[in-house]
């Protein structure tokens, strides 16, 4: 519960339960943790369900929200398992899920209907269109993207619906969030399944060493603007952190919400201390993405932040005092009644225990109950003699350890009436068995990321061609199956909807029927337009019941996550069509940063800067010489990052057709005669040509 309801709530992270002690200790209102499974933080300690009940007890005792992360993408294999920690943690008292994957988000509305959801970051909400399909959704909370403007932020809080929550302190991915495939496709480590490797921070080749490397964030000199602005909840990152890392950052921040005002440069130097990569950056606030953005983790760093934490603490647990009111009569059992009041709101809680004897020489006093009953030990309360009432008869007697019992007993009534206070609670839930549907899906889509270079050939193999959106008035359409669609861009941020729907809106009165989907809230605006929804690989679709809830929504075909692989797709149960990708570069990166102009030594104006508007790729190499291709976009420099080798399944794409699935070409740099060698591979199951990946 917040101190003050004109303020921000403080968000903290908690990546153990000492974490939780240090944030709450530190003024924490809310805190965030993961559990072993399904956190996209699955390198962070993380909690067992004994762990995470202690943590839910002792918050709610002292008034501290309470939210798990399972912000990662499931398979069907997982979803049993996600959706029983889901109740089983409801039911302890747990205020909101910070949830990703729409299967579960499914799930969990079917059978938990009054759990509070928050949209995590890795579902990609991006402007007010996104908050409009979430909360129809079921979710009370967006939590805005790291990359958002001063102007972003200020837009989505004054035209959404929902709780606006942003990050103000800690690491920053140069990606969008929910669109890195990165460490999934170089290598075995997912960070849509929590395990990212962090390939952003490695070493590249050209003349900047590190460019997808970003100083952390840090808006403590932002913080009045945040509190004018109406933000809901201030978050703090570092499930990975120390217990010392998450009280330092904590307090500072709790002492500038609670005086309203901006850090100074010795509370920057003392969070710099604690963690940071070359110090910090307000760049995304600011809107002044650049160079300076970029930073790695010094000597200089470690040795600071060892100085800053040498000394670990253990963070002593809150307390909160409770009144209690003991009576004790002849005939009628003892009852014992506590009294906390949170912030305003007061819960009483009556225990009751045997009725009292006789006494026949010594006879409890006052002074003796109470002297039992202040003594809390471990709990979350306490009290001292003046809080206590005893209304007692003369002659009687209990035993001292029954009295001692009704303490605990109260205790833990308490505990327990704090956690659920207000919410209705549902006992059970399991995941809806879903029928087995035979697949028959023969399409072939693809994606063309330059429209010069399609050739005639394509519209007779393919059924399906997108193009994205501001090319599609350019393109040539010869003659031959294939329909022509657009492809949504994958980011818009607030104040670009009008460009977007503006150009949507010129490309179906120019006979735009088909859209491929990038971002939840685009599903809405093809129904609106009367457009045939494609559901793009970005949108990480992973499970049977995701492909359940897309359909829901209107959604005809979706092309699988990569991340899911040929057996899991086979045993998928699906009403709508799915495919495969089946060819192509894989769009593993979306970078509000320009990294081309790092990459290249470009120096001036990024608002003058002319090198997107030529469409080139520029190459990024890492140390073992393989060779990324990054191409820019001319309307807003963002870059978008393509794997180094492309996926391959001519010589298996037969075996795909049979297991009932589509499959989807991605075409990059290739130019129209490779387009056509492509064709014809497919066309005759050929072996692969050079470095490929499977799928």
């Amino acid at each position: 519960m917040r101190r003050n309801k004109d303020l921000p709530e403080l968000l903290a992270p908690a990546g153990s339960l000492q974490c939780v002690y240090a944030a709450v200790s530190a003024g924490a209102d809310a805190v965030y943790f993961g559990m072993k499974n399904y956190s996209a933080r699955a390198f962070a300690q993380n909690f067992t369900y004994k762990d995470a009940n202690e943590a839910i007890r002792y918050c709610k005792s002292v008034g501290v929200k309470v939210y798990l992360t399972i912000n990662t993408q499931l398979f069907d294999t997982d979803m049993e398992q996600a959706l029983e920690a889901c109740r089983i943690l409801y039911n302890a008292g747990l205020d909101a899920f910070i949830i990703t994957d729409m299967g579960l988000i499914r799930e969990v509305r079917r059978e938990l209907p009054n759990a509070e959801l928050h949209a995590s970051t890795q579902m990609s909400p991006q402007n007010k269109y996104s908050a409009k399909v979430l909360k129809e959704l079921g979710f009370t909370r967006m939590v805005a993207p790291r990359e958002c403007s001063k102007k972003e932020l200020e837009d989505l809080c004054s035209n959404s619906e929902l709780e606006i929550e942003a990050f103000v302190h800690g690491a920053n991915c140069v990606c969008h969030s929910g669109q890195c495939l990165m460490s999934a496709v170089i290598g075995p480590r997912s960070g849509n399944k929590g395990n990212c490797a962090q390939p952003c921070r490695m070493m590249y080749k050209g003349k900047c060493e590190y460019p997808l490397s970003l100083k952390d964030n840090c808006l403590a000199t932002r913080i009045t603007d945040l509190i004018d602005m109406g933000v809901s909840s201030l978050k703090i990152e570092g499930r990975m952190k120390s217990a010392d890392y998450v009280y330092g950052v904590t307090r500072i921040y709790r002492k500038l919400l609670d005086e309203r005002r901006n850090a100074n440069k010795e509370e920057l130097k003392e969070l710099s201390d604690l963690f940071s990569r070359s110090g910090f950056t307000t760049a995304y606030f600011d809107d002044k993405v650049g160079s300076d953005m970029l930073g790695t983790r010094t000597k200089e760093d470690k040795i600071a932040t060892n100085t800053a934490t040498e000394n670990s603490t253990e963070y002593p647990k809150k307390r909160i005092y409770m009144d209690m009111s003991c009576t004790m009569k002849k005939d009628t059992p003892i009852t014992l009644t506590g009294e906390v009041d949170l912030f305003g709101k007061k819960t009483k809680v009556t225990v009751q225990g045997r009725i009292p004897e006789t006494a026949i020489n010594y006879p409890m006093n006052p002074g003796l109950v109470k002297k039992q009953l202040v003594k809390l030990g471990n709990s979350s309360y306490d009290t001292d003699p003046d809080r206590i009432r005893i209304d007692m008869d003369d002659d009687v007697m209990m035993p001292v350890m029954l009295i001692n019992q009704l303490r605990r007993d109260l205790c833990e009534e308490m505990d327990k009436s704090l956690a659920v206070s207000g919410i209705s609670r549902v006992a059970t839930a399991s995941v809806e068995k879903l029928e087995s549907l035979a697949k028959n899906n023969k399409l072939k889509t693809a994606y063309f990321d330059n429209v010069s270079e399609i050739p005639a050939e394509a519209f007779s193999f393919f059924d399906k061609i997108f193009v994205p959106l501001e090319d599609y008035p350019s393109v040539t359409v010869h003659p031959g199956k294939a329909v022509l669609g657009v492809a949504m861009p994958s980011v818009v941020m607030s104040g670009e909807e009008k460009k977007v729907l503006d150009g949507l809106d010129k490309a179906v009165k120019l006979g735009a029927r088909e859209m491929l989907v990038t971002n939840l809230w685009q599903i809405d605006a093809a129904e609106k337009r009367n457009m045939i929804v494609t559901l793009d690989l970005r949108m990480n679709c992973m499970n049977s019941y995701a492909c359940r809830k897309y359909s829901e929504m209107g959604v005809k075909n979706i092309i699988l996550s990569v991340e899911t692989g040929l057996p899991k797709a086979r045993d998928m149960s699906s009403p709508v069509d799915l495919s495969v990708v089946a060819y192509g570069r894989i769009p593993i990166m979306t970078l509000e940063k320009c990294a081309i102009r790092d990459i290249l030594g470009l120096k001036g104006e990024i608002s003058k800067c002319e090198y997107c508007k030529k469409g080139g790729y520029v190459p990024l190499t890492d140390s073992k010489n393989m060779t990324f291709k990054l191409r820019g976009n001319p309307y807003n420099h963002r870059n978008t990052v393509f794997n180094s080798v492309p996926v391959w399944t001519a010589d298996i794409y037969d075996r795909i057709r049979r297991l009932g699935l589509g499959g989807h070409f991605i075409f990059s740099d290739e130019n129209a005669d490779r387009v056509r060698r492509i064709i014809s591979a497919y066309t005759h199951f050929a072996l692969p040509e050079g470095q490929f990946k499977r799928i």
